[in-house]
């Protein structure tokens, strides 16, 4: 008699789950119905955000038969004139998400997506704090959780985070540096770029949206120069950390609690701590003045960054504070520290041309409201 109890109950154990796996899989196949349902009749509705971040997490339990409907769905989306940042920003994590899954399986190229992230790029310094968020997930989806990406293409990347990272708040600052450092460790051949000769020949294009065009490797990493003196001290601390090449021991390493933090926890754990102050550089110049070899700052890219990304006067008021700061501290610095020693003069005047043609350009008229 007890055998038989335990039996039944067994099998009705066994029926509950059964019915529990299928109640769970007719939930979700309607919530992805609804979803697609939404990208391809309202893909402009104020909830697309949403179900895309939607299908970002549960793309693992995606069946691979919607797979193919899904990726034309959001291609079409992105080649919407009319999409937002965010939009663009969470359709591209959703495919990075998508084909680190078993989408991997498809005849889908992600080169095609990896530059639409990189051309997306530039457009990031008057986004929010959303957006940020959005970026930092795309970026490494796409470059850290995938094995096939260029050795060319993580360069151009390299090379545009780090100019984009002088044009952006301290947080996102911070963030980007995370990746580079990432990058560094999962690269090392990129340590190639920190010093003061280019390894390949031509002239490094910041205004192509091809990273494999771009050529980023006639170029230097000049941008952690100035990034080594920021205003914000996490700033400082990891561009001199990449610029020594990223070590995990002994000068220019990085705390053991600092080397952990990720990309997207050091956004949130920065912008808590504010925007850093002038008064406390003298922690940069101390570890600065114990490096070796200089980053002299080419004036024609310094130029071209400066148009690529400061299309607003708020982005271009924080690019030239940037700038000014890490000037009057590199005038500071010892004697063969990473910045711009031995071009000051130079790089003053061209800062000062570029800051009067931005105040002397002629701003767009604001709308006059009418008079009820």
């Amino acid at each position: 008699e007890k055998e038989m109890e335990r039996e039944l109950k067994e099998t009705e154990a066994q029926i509950s789950a059964q019915e529990r796996a299928r109640a769970q899989t007719e939930t979700l196949k309607m919530v992805f119905v609804t979803y697609i349902r939404v990208l391809k009749n309202s893909p402009h509705a104020r909830i697309v955000p949403a179900v895309l971040d939607g299908l970002s997490v549960f793309a693992h339990l995606i069946d691979i038969s919607f797979y193919g409907d899904l990726m034309a769905l959001l291609e079409n989306i992105m080649t919407d004139a009319g999409q937002t940042p965010l939009v663009l920003l969470q359709c591209l994590k959703t495919v990075a998400r998508i084909l680190s899954g078993y989408g991997a399986a498809l005849s889908i190229d992600p080169k095609v997506f990896q530059s639409r992230l990189y051309a997306l790029l530039p457009r990031m310094p008057s986004q929010g704090p959303e957006e940020w968020r959005v970026c930092i997930d795309g970026l490494l989806a796409m470059l850290l959780q995938r094995r096939e990406v260029s050795f060319e293409r993580v360069g151009a990347y390299v090379k545009r985070l780090c100019g984009l990272a002088l044009a952006v708040p301290a947080p996102a600052a911070a963030a980007l540096l995370v990746i580079v450092r990432s990058l560094f460790l999962k690269h090392p051949k990129l340590s190639q770029m920190t010093g003061s000769e280019v390894i390949a020949a031509g002239v490094y294009r910041p205004e192509v949206d091809q990273p494999e065009l771009a050529n980023a490797f006639s170029s230097v990493l000049w941008e952690l120069g100035l990034l080594s003196y920021h205003p914000h001290p996490t700033v400082r601390q990891y561009a001199l950390h990449i610029l020594m090449g990223a070590p995990s021991t002994g000068a220019g390493s990085l705390p053991m609690t600092q080397a952990r933090v990720e990309a997207v926890e050091m956004y949130a754990k920065t912008s808590e701590e504010g925007t850093g102050t002038p008064a406390s550089v003298g922690k940069a110049l101390k570890y600065a003045s114990k490096t070796t070899g200089s980053v002299p700052v080419p004036p024609t890219e310094l130029r071209g960054i400066h148009a690529l990304l400061c299309t607003t006067p708020e982005v271009s008021a924080l690019f030239f504070a940037n700038l000014e700061f890490a000037m009057e501290a590199a005038t500071v610095a010892a004697a063969g520290a990473f910045g711009l020693t031995g071009r000051l003069e130079s790089d003053i005047a061209l800062l000062a041309k570029l800051k009067s043609a931005q105040s002397t350009a002629p701003r767009p008229k604001k709308a006059r409201k009418g008079r009820n």
